[in-house]
């Protein structure tokens, strides 16, 4: 005959197995679940994301953020992307210049084998 247990003694033992014996995979028991249309798919959407992003006018800044941000760019010889004053010819946003900073020259910054004027900055980040 089968011994019937109560609720509470159910509930007892199912948390003394989780607590004690049960030892969860995290993450590794989900990778399976990734299927190479959605990782396609997730990658596709981040790739437009930033596209889209980059369209964007991003708020001004003032000389002094972008100066502390160029100095800091050229001196760690890091990733910059700059965002200039200027719309194309079909009234959007020019492409981001993104690069290492090589050097300044009077009011003029050489981001790779770009030139950027100093006031056509309206915004930057490090990467």
């Amino acid at each position: 005959m089968v011994e019937m247990l109560t609720d509470e003694e159910a509930y007892d033992m199912a948390a003394h197995f989780f607590k004690n014996d049960y030892k969860d995979r995290g993450m590794v028991k989900w990778q399976g679940f990734y299927l190479s249309d959605h990782t396609e798919d997730v990658k596709r959407y981040s790739d437009e994301s930033k596209r889209l992003d980059s369209l964007r006018i991003k708020p001004q800044m003032t000389e002094a953020d972008i100066s502390d941000i160029l100095f800091q760019s050229y001196t760690k010889k890091s990733l910059i992307k700059i965002q200039l004053n200027q719309i194309n010819e079909e009234s959007k946003v020019s492409d981001n210049i993104t690069g290492i900073i090589k050097g300044f020259n009077e009011n003029k910054v050489y981001v790779g084998d770009t030139v950027v004027e100093f006031e056509m900055i309206n915004w930057c980040s490090l990467l």
